[in-house]
């Protein structure tokens, strides 16, 4: 057993849905709250010593609630005047805001209610005009909330035409129908990401772009509410389709105790202007899991061309085993991005024949004075190769014609004759010089 990791090879080619962008569960819902425009004035007098207040609150779906406003009434002409607060986010969905007003008035009705407007759906504008009594304006006030949505930016933001945004977004909001996926490519306007809506958008940009779009930003955002209010922007660069492999080579090990194979891979097309190729290598461990392990990464600006096919060969030898190559290209001006997106293929490297041989017939010598004995030798190993051997007698190395090494007489099969009363060690190697173990 040779000292290392032994690889199985699985001959096929694998394919992949490559995905570019963001993998992780959406953050958590928040809602942007905004009230503004209050409005009020008491006109009557105001008894003294009495608890009279206005009270404005919003709850949530988690059974909480803050307040948005509080004030105790004294005296006749308290009042304001488009009051506002700062705008808040919030971690549970706004379910409804409740506005309460008590004003103990020194003679006629009082005020002593509260009035409700429930919200169904996330994205919430209005306003609120309520009378509690006639010696008071009405209270009103204007209220928008909405949903923030956002978009993480992926690290390796180059895509492929044939390749997948996976562009999460911020998820758990009631109503996704009112949120729509807009993108903008370079300097162009925004436009809507035909039949996309939700948190999640997966497509291809040969599915929605076309014309020529390869080296230009691609902006994407979500229109929330249908209203200006928008999420945060994600930005990819499109690069072109990374060349297909039409087929690929190997170079078996020269023995099978060696680590000297290879790997050419043949593509369609050169690499363009600015196009870099990066190639990552994986090897299958077959003891325990079965699983590829990551070897080494290659990069290169340039492939080979010898009139038929644009190729690329490893330049490191290589055991036997079974691989997977992975590969992507991206602008060589933008550096060497992360490998979260790969065109992938399984490549395997065959194990040479191991050379072994053994004794199938000898003869002692017939008599003592004659030296008639004889060993004969049959071989095995890789196909197409022939065989040698060797032979010490007493410890003493054998030549023949001057050589050591001596071509079977056969395809597999020879015969070591004319031997006489001595203890003989036999070596067979093939012709690659792979050696017998």
């Amino acid at each position: 057993m040779r000292g290392k990791v032994r690889l199985n090879i699985k001959a096929l080619i694998v394919i992949f849905l490559c995905f570019k962008g963001v993998l992780s569960l959406g953050a958590q819902a928040s809602y942007r709250i905004e009230f503004f425009n209050l409005n009020y004035r008491i006109n009557k007098g105001v008894k003294n010593r009495t608890s009279s207040n206005i009270n404005i609150e919003i709850h949530y779906a988690n059974g909480t609630k803050r307040n948005l406003y509080y004030r105790p009434i004294r005296n006749r002409g308290d009042n304001e005047n488009n009051f506002k607060i700062t705008p808040f986010i919030a971690y549970s969905r706004p379910v409804k805001i409740t506005c309460f007003a008590f004003v103990n008035f020194r003679t006629g009705t009082d005020a002593n209610g509260t009035k409700t407007v429930n919200f169904s759906n996330d994205c919430v504008e209005g306003s609120f005009d309520e009378g509690y009594s006639p010696r008071m304006t009405h209270i009103r006030f204007s209220y928008r909330i909405y949903p923030i949505i956002k978009l993480t930016q992926p690290t390796d933001n180059n895509i492929a035409p044939n390749q997948y945004f996976n562009t999460r977004a911020t998820s758990g909001f009631l109503a996704p129908t009112y949120r729509k996926w807009e993108y903008k490519l370079g300097n162009g306007a925004w436009k809507y990401v035909p039949n996309a809506s939700g948190s999640v958008l997966i497509k291809r940009p040969q599915d929605f772009l076309s014309g020529n779009y390869i080296g230009q930003y691609i902006r994407f955002r979500i229109k929330t509410c249908n209203t200006n209010y928008n999420s945060t922007i994600v930005s990819y660069y499109l690069i072109d389709n990374p060349p297909p492999i039409i087929s690929h080579s190997v170079t078996k090990t020269r023995c099978n105790y060696t680590s000297d194979g290879g790997i050419t891979l043949n593509f369609q097309r050169p690499l363009r202007t600015n196009e870099k190729m990066l190639i990552a290598l994986y090897f299958e461990n077959t003891v325990g899991s079965n699983s590829f392990y990551f070897y080494k990464s290659f990069s290169t600006t340039n492939l080979s061309y010898d009139g038929t096919n644009y190729s690329y060969t490893f330049p490191e030898n290589l055991d036997a085993g079974n691989y997977q190559v992975k590969y992507q290209t991206v602008n060589r001006n933008l550096g060497e991005e992360n490998w979260t997106s790969l065109t992938a293929r399984n490549v395997k490297i065959n194990e040479t024949a191991q050379v072994n041989f053994n004794i199938t017939k000898r003869s002692d010598k017939t008599c003592f004075v004659r030296d008639d004995g004889y060993i004969e030798i049959n071989a095995n190993g890789e196909k197409g190769r022939t065989f040698f051997y060797q032979y010490l007698k007493g410890g003493v190395l054998q030549t023949i014609a001057g050589q050591s090494w001596i071509p079977f007489s056969n395809p597999n099969t020879t015969r070591i004759s004319g031997l006489g009363e001595y203890t003989y060690r036999i070596q067979v190697r093939d012709s690659n010089n792979c050696y017998a173990r």
